[in-house]
């Protein structure tokens, strides 16, 4: 099944089992000093994680703080369990009762395992919000592990890392003062991201009558979190039911501002002060200033309705406007624009990119 490659259980798997065999000999080398049973335990863990975490970061935005603790006391249960488990689909063909009893045994051990799990889970500061690691920073990772662990190429590994960790830093430097939008493809809702030059980040979020319940949790926040956004400077919920979407805002992000409800903001202007705004539509019949970028959030737009420098259409049904040019997110579904040195420049997941000048 080549398809299997894309299966993120697959990969986690392959990528610890590769690490494990990689790099937890010379990690148990160097951990000498320790106690044998804390130094294996310490030094499989680290060794399953090190491929790791360009995945998870990419996958879940976020690193696990506490692996080591759950390695060391889920996973001591989690070894008596896998004996357990071959010993009963043993004895299951020799003596099914006695495979019974060791089930019985198993089934507390099992409780006992997930819980571990979930306690560990829910301490704080379990989850380190890192966001998704750029390609430069991948790769500069990568030559940092090939150096510490293969002495032969240390030092070209390590100056080339260096080499791309100028090079990242010189990128983040060039674009740090850009703003950026995101327009996120939630099915029949509607949701906008601004975060502005300071790292704030607002968000705009319509809820469609027709609309599945828990898109937020499980479409937009990990979209947002895959973008580095942890923290909202403020929210704006519309659309039915505003009050249920108040509270999973609530629930899924760190807030310093408050939430809105139901204050509709006809023609909100976003970075109104880039010379080139980016405005906000709620409306098809809303007028666009001369030389902006307009996002409208309609249901079958009419051809001609609305005119833009550039138009996005968030809606899942809409017409093609003649003569301007238009991305859409039932075309192209997740939509990135941001502004660097007085342009703005709009890219869409399946790759097109376009530059308003």
């Amino acid at each position: 099944e080549p398809y299997i490659a894309y299966d993120l259980s697959f990969r986690l798997s392959c990528g610890a089992a590769g690490g494990i065999v990689l790099f937890s000999r010379p990690i148990r080398q160097r951990l000498e000093k320790l106690p044998g049973f804390l130094a294996d335990s310490l030094s499989v863990c680290a060794a399953a994680n090190i491929l790791l975490i360009p995945l998870l970061t990419d996958a879940f935005a976020v690193l696990p703080a506490y692996t080591f603790l759950a390695n060391l006391f889920v996973g001591t249960v989690l070894e008596g369990l896998i004996v357990l488990g071959l010993a009963a689909a043993v004895m299951s063909f020799i003596a099914a009762p006695a495979a019974h009893v060791i089930l019985l045994v198993l089934k507390p051990l099992l409780h006992l395992a997930v819980g571990g799990n979930y306690f560990l889970a829910a301490l704080p500061y379990s989850r380190l919000p890192v966001g998704a690691m750029p390609f430069y920073a991948v790769c500069a990772y990568a030559l940092v592990v090939a150096g510490l662990f293969w002495c032969k190429f240390r030092k070209p590994c390590l100056l080339l890392a260096c080499a791309f960790a100028a090079f990242g830093a010189g990128l983040w430097y060039n674009q740090k003062d850009d703003v950026k939008v995101y327009i996120f493809d939630v099915g029949a809702d509607r949701a906008t991201c601004a975060v502005d030059t300071a790292g704030q980040a607002y968000l705009w979020y319509n809820k469609s009558r027709t609309g599945r319940g828990g898109v937020i949790a499980s479409v937009l926040v990990p979209a947002m979190r895959h973008a580095g956004i942890f923290t909202l400077a403020g929210a704006v919920v519309e659309g039915a039911d505003t009050d249920k979407t108040a509270a999973e805002v609530n629930a899924n992000f760190s807030l310093k501002g408050t939430v809105e409800q139901g204050h509709g903001k006809e023609n909100t202007y976003i970075f109104a002060d880039t010379g080139r705004p980016y405005v906000l539509l709620r409306g098809s019949n809303a007028s666009v200033p001369p030389g902006a970028v307009g996002e409208v959030y309609a249901e079958g737009l009419a051809a001609g309705d609305v005119t833009a420098d550039f138009l996005i259409l968030s809606g899942r049904r809409h017409a093609y406007v003649p003569g301007e040019r238009v991305a859409a997110t039932a075309d192209c579904g997740e939509i990135k624009v941001r502004r660097h040195k007085n342009r703005w420049y709009v890219k869409t997941c399946k790759g097109d990119v376009y530059e308003i000048r």
